[in-house]
């Protein structure tokens, strides 16, 4: 199929295989490394257990022996009578060393009293070791020897760890536990040392962890292995089988389509139904998008046509001077066709006419309402109609031809340009801003829009210009305005930007530095709606 990159095949099934691999290997890591740890802790704690009890077996039999004596008498009965206890509680126990460790004051070290091994080799070694050099000095570099002189160090200040440490020197590889015998006035008496042979930990610790990890590896596969079959009958087949027939469909331009044969009541068989089902609503939606193609062409055509209307009714600028007044008036609509309008014209006896609205809703019906209301209108200020009146009138016929329930607010105002007096009404537009010594909003009756009811009631009010004094008009696209922190532009922004103008009440400019400032205030973020701005000066 021509524009259709083609990409070389994957299997689904292979990747989920592969993923669920991925995934038990790592359960079987997350597990073994847990039954691991778990039985290490298992046996470090009997371990410990085991040498406090040791411990206190040693402490009942040596307690009221003289360890002095035993330190200075290694040749003698009970020397040898001790030595042989220990040894048997070693064996007896399955120790690797057993041991009674004092602190030598004079020598200002550790020293062997006694100690044994469980083989009779090591035992022999160890006890030729300790009767030519008893003491574990401060001095010694053998990091084995520095970490017992660290343990003891403590043991004797009070502190007995709850952690084994590990040594490992030319006497083997062992796990080694130290407790202290304390006498009547809680002094350390002497210590005793219980060593464990580390492989034999070790291989508990493997034995126990591969005991716990075998079956649920075997457990786990056959559950994978029945779940691939599963998967492969109830879901990659038909899937496959559905690839297949959407395929053909493509090709074949949904002809000759004949309906899928799915066993199962699952999703797959809904997958396969709604196929069935969307391809029927393809091939409708292709000849409706054919028909809603040639629609929007000529709607296009008629959105074209109604927008030069609209410029024509309400041009983009528009611009009154002379020397009684001089008025200034621009519109931006936000999209093809807005609902924001001026008016601006002199009547037969020079003064000007102001209007200014704002349509509910956009697009070519809020055109269309816009030009109603504006000629509407005009032609009633044309004829000498006082603002209240036209508006109230306009609201009148308004309502009469409003199938669709649209609305405008409006203001309207009539200057006498001899004397400067401002006649004006509102019909629930935004309040004017005033162009004197002081910039404020102008204080007005809101009113009510028109279309909405009839016999509104809007009245009119008057104000004095003096020279060089004005109004600007403006429409809820200025107010309303937002930026891309969702910050709107609003009346106090409005005010303080009219502010800098202050002075310098020319409308053109007026209306263009508002204008940009509120472009500016937008950043990055579309124009949401229309921007229509008035500006009249009394001269």
């Amino acid at each position: 199929m021509e524009g259709i990159k083609k990409y070389k095949k994957h299997s689904i099934l292979k990747q989920i295989m592969l993923l669920f691999a991925v995934t038990i290997l790592f359960v079987f890591a997350i597990t073994a490394t847990g039954a691991f740890f778990y039985s290490n802790d298992i046996i470090q704690r009997r371990s410990r257990n085991l040498a406090i009890s040791v411990s206190k077996l040693v402490e009942q039999f040596f307690y009221d022996i003289d360890i002095q004596y035993l330190r200075d008498n290694k040749v003698s009965s009970i020397f040898k009578e001790a030595n042989n206890s220990l040894r048997k509680i070693c064996l007896n126990f399955g120790l690797e060393y057993l041991y009674i460790i004092v602190k030598n004051e004079d020598e200002q070290c550790y020293e062997y009293i006694l100690a044994v091994a469980n083989d009779d080799e090591k035992d022999n070694i160890i006890n030729k070791r300790i009767k030519e050099y008893p003491y574990i000095k401060g001095n010694i570099t053998d990091d084995s020897y520095r970490k017992i002189l660290e343990r003891l160090n403590q043991v004797y200040k009070g502190e007995v760890s709850q952690k084994s440490i590990n040594i490992n020197n030319e006497y083997g590889n062992v796990f080694t536990w130290f407790y202290p015998v304390l006498d009547e006035k809680k002094q350390v008496k002497f210590v005793i040392g219980v060593e464990y042979r580390v492989d034999q930990v070790m291989t508990f610790v493997k034995n126990n962890a591969i005991i716990f990890f075998v079956p649920i590896m075997i457990v786990s596969l056959i559950l994978f292995l029945l779940e691939m079959f599963i998967l492969q009958r109830r879901v990659f087949i038909p899937i496959k089988k559905i690839s297949e027939k959407m395929n053909n469909f493509v090709e074949n331009k949904g002809k000759d389509l004949e309906p899928l044969e799915i066993e199962s009541h699952d999703e797959i068989k809904e997958i396969s139904d709604s196929f069935y089902k969307m391809s029927d609503e393809i091939i409708e939606y292709v000849k409706d998008i054919k028909q809603l193609t040639k629609e929007k062409v000529e709607a296009d055509v008629q959105i074209e046509v109604a927008k030069g209307i609209q410029y024509g009714i309400v041009p983009h600028n528009y611009e009154i001077k002379n020397e009684k007044c001089n008025a200034y008036a621009c519109t931006y609509s936000a999209k093809y066709i807005g609902g924001d309008f001026y008016d601006c014209f002199s009547l037969g006896n020079g003064n000007i006419c102001l209007v200014i609205g704002d349509v509910s809703g956009k697009g070519v019906s809020a055109a269309i309402f816009m030009a109603m209301a504006k000629t509407v209108i005009r032609e009633l200020l044309k004829v000498g109609k006082t603002p209240a009146e036209a508006l109230n009138i306009a609201n009148d016929e308004l309502c009469e031809s409003n199938p669709e329930g649209m609305f405008v607010t409006v203001f309207a105002a009539v200057l006498d340009i001899n004397t400067g007096i401002l006649t004006y009404a509102n019909a629930g537009h935004n309040k004017p801003i005033i162009l004197t010594d002081k910039i404020e909003f102008l204080d007005l009756e809101p009113g009510i829009a028109l279309g909405l009811f009839e016999d509104s009631g809007i009245n009119e009010a008057k104000i004095q210009l003096s020279n060089k004094q004005g109004i600007l008009l403006y429409t809820d696209g200025i107010t309303e305005a937002v930026n891309p922190r969702n910050e709107f532009y609003g009346d106090k922004r409005l005010l303080e930007t009219v502010q800098k103008m202050k002075g310098n009440y020319n409308p053109e400019e007026i209306v263009k530095y508002l204008k940009n400032n509120v472009y500016e205030f937008y950043e990055d973020r579309e124009q949401s709606d229309d921007l229509t701005l008035v500006a009249l000066l009394f001269l």
